[in-house]
Formats: structure tokens, C-alpha cells, sequence
């Protein structure tokens, strides 16, 4: 999907969309089969969707960062939204997934450290 609109101009909403289809989906699939498997249901289940989707694109938005000096033709949230707005974006992202975590009645600890880390990963 991202190789299609290389070089080419996208909106926000669109460079949002192509992320949560693509790392973002592994990562929800991921977490989404530990959870079926560990038996949960409802609603701690679209809990823990809405978590690693939020956990995806800050992983993404983190990795465009880390990319920063690579091809501007590529789009990457920094090459859209600058440096400081896309760290802005990441934080937010990682916000949100420990909030929705943190609702949840369980032993959240490793998840929060796991979410925390996307922000200060060097590659």
C-alpha cells in the first residue's frame, strides 16, 4: 500500500489510514489472537483492539521518526507533520492505549511499560 503512494502527495487522514492497515494491523492481530486464546471476551476484547491499535500507529508514527532522514518522497508522518507534531501524535497514541488498558481489571503493568517504550525506542 505505501509503495503505491510513494511519491506522492496523500492527505493526513489517508497517511493515517495506510498506517493502521499495515503495522498497525499485525500488531492488532497479534494481540487480538494472545487475548482469544487467553479467553477473553466483549468487552476487555475491543478494549484490547482499541489498546494496540492505538499502539500500532504510535509504533509507526515512532518508526517514520526514527526515519527521518530517509527519502522525502516516502510518506511519513514527520514529512507531513513535522518532527515536533508527529511526537505529539506518538504520545497521544500511547496516551490513549494506557487509558483504555489502565479501565481494564487487570494486572496492566507490562502493557503500560510496553507502550512507554514505543516513545524512547532507538530502532
Amino acid at each position: 500500500m505505501d509503495v503505491y503512494f510513494t511519491g506522492k502527495k496523500i492527505s493526513k487522514k489517508k497517511l493515517e489510514y495506510m498506517h493502521r492497515n499495515k503495522t498497525g494491523k499485525i500488531i492488532t492481530a497479534s494481540v487480538r489472537c494472545a487475548a482469544i486464546l487467553c479467553g477473553v471476551i466483549d468487552d476487555y476484547l475491543k478494549k484490547f483492539t482499541e489498546y494496540s491499535e492505538n499502539l500500532g500507529l504510535a509504533f509507526q508514527i515512532t518508526d517514520d521518526i526514527l526515519d527521518v532522514t530517509s527519502d522525502k518522497c516516502v510518506n511519513t508522518f514527520p514529512n507531513i507533520w513535522g518532527i515536533s507534531k508527529s511526537k505529539e501524535i506518538a504520545r497521544d497514541k500511547i496516551d490513549k492505549a494506557i487509558a483504555i488498558i489502565k479501565s481494564m481489571d487487570i494486572d496492566y503493568k507490562w502493557l503500560v511499560n510496553i507502550a512507554n517504550f514505543l516513545l524512547v525506542r532507538k530502532g
